[in-house]
């Protein structure tokens, strides 16, 4: 009984480590999905064409992009890679609260490049702008 108990003071001693290290010293990046995981899990919602739902991805300010506009976006997009097999995540950069990342969608017939540009809300990741190669439609994401 002796070493369990060692073994559960050893495992809490490390996690209170862990905690002081990511709160009291500002650590940002442990506990919340770096800017290429969500521009990666953005852009799997789109490429399934659950266009309803994205509001969890986007900044405050980019709310208003709805789902049907995004169908009307994104849907040439799709005609033109195929389909789409899989979406892969990459980090461009992180300055303080703002980020770029690119994803990419590899398709049947072509691949896609989607630049993201990220901001940091209450401390997550979110998507607040978007450029795409092939370029989109020029209908703006209202």
């Amino acid at each position: 009984m002796k070493p369990i108990v060692q073994l559960l003071g050893t495992i809490a001693l490390a996690m209170m480590v862990v905690a002081v290290w990511v709160f009291a010293a500002g650590d940002r990046q442990t506990l919340v999905p770096p800017p290429d995981a969500v521009a990666e899990g953005f852009l799997r919602q789109l490429t399934t064409r659950r266009y309803d739902r994205v509001d969890s991805y986007l900044s405050y300010a980019r709310r208003d992009w709805r789902a049907p506009a995004l169908r009307r976006q994104f849907d040439p997009l799709w005609r033109y890679t195929g389909e789409v097999n899989q979406v892969d995540g990459e980090l461009v950069s992180i300055d303080g609260d703002n980020a770029r990342a690119i994803a990419t969608a590899r398709g049947q017939a072509a691949d896609a490049r989607v630049l993201f540009v990220l901001i940091r809300e209450h401390g997550l990741w979110k998507i607040d702008g978007l450029s795409t190669n092939p370029p989109l439609p020029p209908e703006p994401l209202r």
